[in-house]
């Protein structure tokens, strides 16, 4: 819920700018230098609200395992004391991670004949 609602504040500001927020200006103040310096500033900021924008979402999907970006998964496998092996590919390094949270499940054999 957290994520789409700063997804949808950041993606409006970027679309403004991306439209160019100095296309509602009247033509003969697109000619001033004070403009045209302002238009290169918010230029800059756009690409500085992406890359906020993108490490965000990467740090929000690192919390998903499937998600995961490389540093998502090299934090579990801390977390988690695995070693990866050379020859991993993501997709098995995440499955290692799985199947590791999987190995304690929250009831255990015994358990289960003592419910029946």
């Amino acid at each position: 819920m957290f994520k789409e609602e700063i997804g949808e504040v950041i993606n409006t500001s970027v679309m403004f700018l991306d439209k160019g927020n100095f296309y509602y200006l009247p033509d003969f103040l697109k000619e001033f230098k004070e403009f045209r310096r302002l238009r290169k500033l918010s230029e800059d900021e756009n690409a500085e609200l992406l890359k906020l924008w993108n490490s965000f979402e990467n740090m929000m999907d690192s919390n998903f395992i499937n998600d995961s970006t490389e540093n998502g998964v090299e934090s579990w496998e801390r977390i988690l004391n695995i070693t990866p092996k050379a020859y991993d590919t993501l997709n098995d390094r995440k499955f290692r991670i799985l199947t590791r949270l999987n190995e304690r499940l929250p009831f255990r054999y015994i358990d289960e004949k003592r419910l029946a």
